[in-house]
């Protein structure tokens, strides 16, 4: 599954970082506690040994003067420029991610490590293993397989979960999300949203709001649910619960917001 990511609201922007190492550089020979480099976390290049600021900080953002994202302090474009036509009329961009970076960028994004039916009694373990999360070409990968060499007797899959939890939320505004959705009976794609109060108040008292949700053996339809402390669980049928049906959903990219 592929998907790019971006959302709008009217307040601030926030941009993607990498994290790089400074080699460590002695001042003199005389006083080796003294290490030169950036000392500014928010920076790419940000070297934890460092303890003196040697002006190398660099950040990452999007250096294009003409997008509505620019950012004047960013000295390394991250390739998450938007223009101002990709806006919605109305909002200001407030983050995005459009994936162009080699792995994923976890100032930002979590990786959630889950055994098998910690969820829904699902099949799946969640890895941050490589080969169930991974970006390429402008897109992020979640891939759902089989673990090698494969049981009948005993089947196992692996999957990917991703969250913005403690690093992206907002309360009011639009998200929208460019996916490709995989095929095939027994897939379970979702995209959905959570209140950050989950821990203390938990589930469904906190809210669920599912932006878009796929079943392989029901290909033609999306279902898009709230979840409350009213009404949880199935909420099929009711007004909780919309559906979108298209033919052929499943073989080309769609924006769900």
């Amino acid at each position: 599954m592929a998907e790019k990511k971006f959302s709008m609201i009217k307040v601030v922007l926030m941009i993607s970082l990498f994290f790089f190492s400074c080699e460590k550089n002695s001042v003199n020979n005389e006083d080796e506690s003294v290490l030169l480099g950036c000392t500014d976390s928010l920076a790419i290049n940000y070297n934890i040994n460092a303890n003196k600021s040697d002006n190398s900080c660099e950040y990452a953002g999007c250096t294009n003067s003409e997008s509505v994202n620019f950012d004047n302090n960013a000295t390394v474009d991250d390739g998450n420029c938007i223009d101002e036509e990709d806006v919605p009329h109305g909002y200001h961009l407030f983050w995005n991610d459009e994936f162009n970076q080699s792995t994923l960028d976890t100032s930002h994004w979590n990786m959630e490590v889950l055994w098998p039916g910690a969820f829904n009694n699902e099949s799946q373990s969640y890895t941050n293993d490589p080969d169930n999360i991974f970006l390429q070409n402008g897109l992020l990968y979640i891939r759902a397989m089989k673990e090698i060499p494969f049981n009948p007797s005993q089947p196992a899959y692996t999957s990917g979960r991703i969250n913005t939890k403690d690093k992206v939320e907002l309360q009011y505004g639009l998200w929208q999300i460019r996916a490709k959705l995989p095929s095939g009976v027994g897939t379970w794609p979702a995209i959905w949203m959570l209140n950050s109060n989950i821990d203390l108040e938990g589930w469904p008292f906190c809210g669920e709001i599912d932006i878009m949700e796929h079943v392989g053996y029901d290909p033609d339809r999306v279902f898009f649910s709230i979840h409350n402390e009213a009404l949880y669980g199935n909420v099929h049928g009711t007004e909780q619960q919309g559906v979108y049906e298209l033919e052929g959903l499943e073989n080309n990219f769609h924006i769900f917001s």
